[in-house]
């Protein structure tokens, strides 16, 4: 399945939402609010292809294999527009995005007390978009 790596994507109440890791550069070239801070309000919005991007370049790579789809699919989204990706590219693609949910455990620390760990990139809700214009579905 084909997708636009430029649609926007939608914040719970339906709003563009801003990049989330935006470059030092990009913010820089921000204008400046009343209280003389750069005003986030005006940076790019987040995008299919920004999500992918950052997940991918945070993904570590257990073999080769892996790390020849990540280039891949990285140089597909730096090409931006529309991309489609054979069948065993979009799986390990899905599983990247799950992987890079914002998730949190309960670990023991050195101590063997309970703590709690988080991992991940991004939100569900923002995950759960990206496989959507997939075409995956998620089970009920």
């Amino acid at each position: 399945m084909q997708i636009d790596l430029n649609e926007k994507i939608k914040g719970l109440r339906g709003e563009d939402v801003p990049k989330s890791f935006p470059m030092q550069k990009e913010i820089d070239k921000l204008p400046k609010d009343k209280s003389g801070q750069p005003d986030i309000s005006k940076l790019e919005r987040e995008t299919i292809g920004n999500v992918i991007f950052n997940c991918v370049a945070n993904y570590i790579i257990r073999d080769k294999r892996e790390g020849h789809y990540v280039n891949l699919i990285a140089q597909s989204v730096l090409s931006g527009g529309k991309v489609e990706f054979k069948d065993k590219i979009q799986k390990f693609l899905m599983d990247v995005l799950d992987e890079q949910t914002l998730m949190r455990k309960k670990v023991k620390n050195e101590k063997g007390e309970d703590k709690e760990e988080v991992s991940g990139l991004y939100h569900g809700w923002v995950i759960a978009q990206i496989s959507e214009a997939f075409g995956e579905k998620i089970e009920e």
